[in-house]
């Protein structure tokens, strides 16, 4: 009677029209979606080292001011979208040479100049600059924009943003090595014409049949012929 039994409430466990049957199929299939719907080998990490340099003479000299390490979550078909990113930057103290050369600037009212030199192929370095006594007024406190292309491989371009926004030369500043905010921008490809529409305009312009010389000023021609007639009459 027991292995009856037993038996009994096997067979209704797996049987096609119990609740617990449907249970586990739903399971199973929910399973299934969440595995298919993770991103698995669509997504990768591309990782960029950027060495910063600076110049306290008008770009002629440069010196290394830092490094930063730029790490990319590249997703989509292809990997080449940005989905992420996370960065590390790590600078150099200033010695006094640096500061006094600093506040030299800045009394001259002239720019501080930094640029990036990339490891990876990037043909040319980019470089941009900023008033000296901005870094002072805001104790060498900054943020660094960085500019990627399109599949995010080399540097566009590199912005500096301090944090002040008005110039203060005679500020001494208590800090000996720059604190900066990194921000990754990445270029988007933009958006290309819609050739349907344009495709369109140009069937209907071909349609529109030209008109001769005479069709398009015939009104003009029956105000002369007019005017030659009207004396006759008077």
């Amino acid at each position: 009677s027991s292995s009856s039994s037993s038996s009994s409430s096997s067979s209704s466990l797996f049987h096609p029209s119990s609740s617990s049957f449907f249970s586990l199929l739903i399971l199973l299939l929910s399973l299934f979606c969440v595995v298919s719907a993770t991103p698995g080998s669509d997504v990768q990490l591309k990782n960029l080292r950027i060495q910063l340099e600076h110049s306290f003479d008008g770009a002629v000299t440069w010196s290394k001011r830092g490094d930063i390490s730029v790490t990319l979550t590249m997703a989509g078909k292809h990997r080449d979208t940005v989905t992420g990113s996370s960065t590390e930057v790590k600078q150099l103290a200033l010695d006094a040479t640096f500061l006094t050369m600093l506040r030299t600037l800045a009394e001259g009212q002239q720019d501080y100049y930094l640029r990036t030199q990339s490891h990876s192929n990037q043909a040319q370095p980019t470089m941009t600059s900023v008033p000296a006594c901005l870094l002072l007024a805001s104790n060498l406190s900054d943020q660094l924009l960085l500019h990627l292309n399109v599949d995010a491989s080399a540097i566009v371009s590199i912005d500096v943003v301090p944090g002040a926004i008005e110039c203060d030369a005679s500020t001494v500043t208590s800090a000996n090595s720059f604190d900066s905010a990194i921000e990754v921008i990445v270029a988007e490809n933009g958006k290309f014409a819609d050739t349907k529409i344009l495709k369109k305009f140009t069937e209907i312009k071909q349609e529109v049949p030209q008109k001769s010389f005479f069709q398009s000023y015939w009104m003009v021609f029956v105000g002369v012929g007019v005017m030659m007639i009207m004396p006759l009459f008077s």
